[in-house]
């Protein structure tokens, strides 16, 4: 099947159906993912509860944060033994599939009966198309960010993502970094479309109060978790460079992960340890109203030792935007196409510790410019990352798919 193929940059949109609010399909779609969910992974979840329940399922082989992620329809297949998981990491090396987990999501999904199979990540494409084969069924592959920066630095990946380009149906991404990335890794450019992560505004202005503190007594804001790419050393180290100026600024950070201690260390080291709140890993309610009382946030976010990036951009970027907070980032990835450099906030070289302090010190040094670059920031998320509309998008992706085969 060949889509509409636009540039790249120009292709937000055009996989979907004219008119996105209409899109409401009865096509039943089956949404595989290892485990469901980490809390890294909201944006899969707000996409999910956005369309339609009845025929939306989630196939997965672990579940986490149930009670937090609640979802009708997720089935789970048994987890792989030790044993199993030796076996299919030696399949893939052998093969480029995952055999032993791949009959387990076969039977689940014979069962369930779907039109599409939709694979969140790109590991779980290479799960899946030998399963779409076997259904006859369309297979959409949406890859995020470590699956195409990381993963495709291995032989072994690189070559089963050759196989999951050959049968896979579509292939979508955040935007025209990441679509640009997935065509050199090989993927025919007719089957990517660009597929813009949406965010939950009502959740988002449910868990919202106004901000209380005045500009005298700003609050940065970082959350994610704490690896190379998010970049917090290098928010840390702007700070310090700004914290003697601005006495009265604290930064609070959301998040934890294997930098934690290294993070700590460095905040004492630059004597700021004082003025740095570690506030670890919060409920998805708990970072939202730590978001609605930030005056910036800040995502410095880089390409790792390792190749690891953002990929499209983090989904934090989206968040801080739709609750009226200024962001401070890079120009990393698809950052770009995210923030609106000048309008919603403002955009610096990855690792430039100077030009991310200067940048911070005109944002403490002018509050009065908050309110308007924040109401930027809304207007622009619910323009083009409104998950409702999202939804309708992929549903019309979808209807596509059925319609004109694969």
């Amino acid at each position: 099947m060949r889509l509409d193929s636009p540039p790249f940059a120009e292709r937000a949109s055009t996989c979907g159906p004219e008119h996105p609010e209409a899109a409401r399909t009865a096509i039943r779609s089956c949404h595989l993912r290892d485990v469901f969910l980490r809390r890294s992974e909201t944006f899969v979840y707000e996409l999910l509860m956005a369309m339609n329940p009845c025929q939306t399922w989630v196939v997965c082989h672990g579940l986490a944060n149930a009670a937090q992620f609640p979802f009708e329809h997720a089935h789970l297949v048994s987890a792989p033994t030790r044993v199993e998981s030796a076996l299919s990491e030696l399949a893939l090396v052998v093969t480029g599939r995952l055999l032993p987990l791949e009959s387990r999501y076969k039977v689940a999904l014979h069962g369930l009966k779907p039109d599409v199979i939709h694979a969140h990540f790109g590991p779980m494409g290479v799960l899946a198309w030998p399963i779409a084969g076997a259904l006859d069924v369309g297979l959409v592959t949406t890859f995020y960010g470590y699956d195409m920066s990381l993963l495709a630095r291995m032989a072994t990946w690189r070559r089963a993502y050759r196989m999951l380009f050959q049968h896979g149906a579509i292939f979508l991404v955040e935007g025209s970094n990441m679509a640009r990335h997935l065509a050199a890794m090989g993927c025919p450019e007719e089957k990517i479309c660009i597929f813009r992560i949406g965010v939950n505004l009502a959740a988002i202005d449910r868990h919202g109060e106004p901000r209380t503190e005045s500009g005298g007594r700003p609050r940065l804001l970082m959350a994610g978790r704490m690896v190379e790419k998010k970049g917090m050393s290098y928010g840390l180290s702007a700070f310090a460079q700004v914290a003697g100026k601005y006495p009265h600024a604290t930064l609070r950070v959301v998040g934890d992960g294997p930098m934690r201690d290294a993070l700590r260390t460095q905040a004492a080291q630059q004597r700021i340890d004082g003025r740095v709140e570690w506030l670890g890993g919060l409920s998805y309610p708990g970072y939202l109203r730590e978001l609605h009382q930030a005056s910036v946030f800040l995502a410095p976010s880089v390409v790792a030792a390792d190749g690891d990036s953002e990929g499209g951009a983090p989904t934090t970027l989206l968040e801080a935007q739709a609750a009226r907070v200024p962001v401070l980032s890079t120009t990393h990835a698809d950052i770009p196409e995210v923030v609106l450099d000048g309008e919603s906030g403002y955009l610096v070289p990855e690792r430039d510790v100077d030009a991310l302090a200067e940048r911070l010190a005109w944002l403490l040094g002018h509050p009065g410019a908050w309110q308007s670059l924040g109401a930027a920031g809304r207007a622009h998320v619910e323009a083009n990352h409104n998950v409702a509309v999202q939804a309708r998008i992929l549903e019309g992706i979808y209807a596509r798919l059925v319609r004109l085969g694969f």
